[in-house]
């Protein structure tokens, strides 16, 4: 049984999130959210990194850096000391027969972000 097919039996409709990684993003080397299939709730003292998981789905999915308020400036969200590493965010949606994943490539080096859906640069 694929992917799609065993995420569906347990709920998740087309279009959710299945899942969010982030590496070298904010206050994470790396993180991974698997949100289920109804309602999800983030909880934790300040400073934790609840919105960094928001901010991360915003970003990888097109959203300008303001959108989320905390910064203009896209670079501000590469963790700090790692300003010269790879760092992204990404996130699976599940679609009809499979998970498409969305990836926002953030380069301090030459100031520069990429997006590829699958792997491909789009």
């Amino acid at each position: 049984m694929d992917n799609a097919t065993v995420l569906k039996r347990k709920g998740y409709l087309k279009g959710s999130i299945v899942r969010v990684y982030m590496h070298n993003f904010l206050t994470f080397d790396d993180a991974e959210v698997l949100p289920g299939p109804r309602l999800n709730v983030l909880l934790g003292p300040n400073g934790t990194g609840k919105s960094t998981v928001t901010h991360a789905i915003c970003l990888a999915c097109g959203g300008a850096p303001k959108t989320v308020g905390r910064s203009d400036d896209l670079f501000q969200f590469v963790k700090r000391g790692k300003e010269n590493e790879i760092s992204f965010c990404e996130v699976g949606i599940l679609r009809d027969s499979d998970v498409v994943t969305v990836r926002r490539t953030i380069s301090s080096e030459n100031r520069s972000s990429k997006w590829t859906i699958d792997g491909k640069l789009v």
